[in-house]
């Protein structure tokens, strides 16, 4: 999360979020449909003393395809939280998610709208983002992604914002099982 507005232009917080899982591919009649996703995951901060964030969690996610364009995703989570600074992340963050992806035929544009309702009746973060591939031999992207909600980043986790991001990313040529 950079903060090019301020002097110095510093990143205000960076997030990290390894993980280890068991997968299943799911293939019907010859075709692949998408896939199962059983993992342990950790996300960090990075930072140390008061700014410090984590949480673990078990994770269950799957991605499935209507076809080569459209796709369909769920993840649900069970939070391990310990009693440290943010242990009421999971009323800010929920316990899951549900998105849809879809990309044009010649994967030009890719499109994707992710919902993550959280605690209490109507509260939702939603993130809407449009890419542009660069060239047609590159997964390079431009985007532009649009956040509205509460829990983006570990160290402002509580505080609700609503913000439009641009940037470059890196998406893979084939067909994505995250």
């Amino acid at each position: 999360f950079w903060d090019i507005y301020a002097d110095s232009a510093p990143f205000k917080d960076n997030n990290y979020n390894p993980s280890l899982g068991l997968g299943k591919i799911i293939v019907h009649n010859n075709r692949f449909k998408g896939g199962v996703f059983l993992q342990i995951e950790h996300e960090s901060n990075g930072k140390s003393s008061d700014d410090s964030r984590s949480w673990n969690m078990i994770s269950l996610s799957s991605k499935y395809y209507y076809n080569l364009q459209f796709a369909l995703n769920a993840k649900l989570w069970i939070p391990i939280v310990d009693g440290g600074e943010n242990k009421d992340i999971v009323d800010y963050r929920g316990i899951g998610t549900l998105s849809a992806d879809y990309s044009t035929k010649d994967r030009k544009w890719w499109l994707t709208a992710e919902l993550n309702p959280r605690k209490g009746f109507g509260n939702v973060n939603t993130v809407l983002t449009a890419a542009f591939k660069v060239s047609k031999k590159s997964n390079q992207y431009i985007y532009a992604r649009f956040y509205n909600g509460k829990g983006e980043n570990l160290l402002e986790y509580n505080k609700y914002d609503i913000n439009f991001r641009v940037g470059f990313c890196i998406k893979p040529n084939f067909v994505g099982v995250f």
